[in-house]
């Protein structure tokens, strides 16, 4: 009940023949009848770009609740787009998130022969305590199947770690998808 914040921030992102970068930064604060204040959000990512390929690393961190201060809010995001798509972390919506999170990951995807894929892997750790959270494997191919219809299968392969005593992502999970998109 207690989530009224107001949030700055900044990003700055960079889309280059041969690389590819985002930085951003953003800090909550009390708002209108709140008793607690938000926390921050970081994340960093750069990416090289050579013959078809696209290899990238990225580092982010959510704060948890410290002292007065509440977990950083991501208020009505999506996880999935970020933190991995096996949803572990879809409690960082509402600031539910409280030992918060820290997250490197690497990539490497290309566009070959019309096939999209990528692959990622994740290590997960708690901002306020020095607890891993897990890890996790990201799969995706992506292929046009006609002149109006693609196609894409993608998986998640989250393993919690054996001292994750949080409670949060504490256990295995593993996700499919299969995708058919038609463009009128």
């Amino acid at each position: 009940a207690d989530r009224d914040s107001a949030t700055y921030g900044a990003r700055i992102t960079g889309d280059l023949p041969v690389a590819e970068y985002a930085l951003d930064y953003h800090q909550q604060t009390k708002y209108a009848d709140a008793t607690a204040g938000g926390g921050s959000m970081t994340n960093a990512f750069a990416a090289a770009k050579f013959a078809g390929f696209r290899l990238g690393l990225g580092y982010g961190v959510i704060t948890g609740a410290q002292g007065g201060d509440r977990a950083f809010d991501t208020l009505f995001s999506t996880a999935h787009a970020h933190n991995g798509w096996a949803d572990q972390f879809i409690s960082t919506n509402g600031g539910g998130l409280a030992n918060g999170l820290k997250e490197a990951y690497a990539l490497l995807g290309g566009n070959h022969a019309g096939v999209r894929w990528e692959v990622s892997y994740h290590q997960f750790g708690q901002e306020t305590r020095s607890e891993p959270y897990g890890s996790e494997l990201d799969l995706l191919v992506s292929t046009a199947l006609a002149e109006s219809l693609t196609g894409l299968v993608k998986a998640a392969l989250y393993a919690a770690d054996s001292g994750n005593t949080s409670g949060v992502a504490a256990s295995d999970k593993t996700v499919y998808w299969v995708r058919l998109d038609y463009k009128f």
